[in-house]
């Protein structure tokens, strides 16, 4: 069901896994692959670049948030 411009409710909260190797760290997000996923404020990422990462993320407005890093299980 589509939401229409009329209708109260917003969509969703998306939520998802991304599996990918971390190509770069920077103070307030990571670049896993091509996609930039933000860290919360006070979080920082200490895995090495080219780690295989499994993240947890929730998104808001477009906006990827990271809610757990972990390395992949392989």
């Amino acid at each position: 069901m589509n939401n229409m411009p009329d209708d109260p409710e917003p969509f969703a909260e998306g939520q998802g896994i991304i599996l990918g190797r971390l190509q770069a760290r920077l103070p307030d997000r990571i670049i896993v692959g091509d996609l930039a996923l933000f860290l919360p404020k006070g979080t920082k990422c200490d895995h090495a670049i080219e780690t295989a990462l499994r993240i947890t993320y929730t998104q808001h407005d477009g906006i990827k948030e990271a809610q757990r890093v972990e390395p992949a299980a392989g």
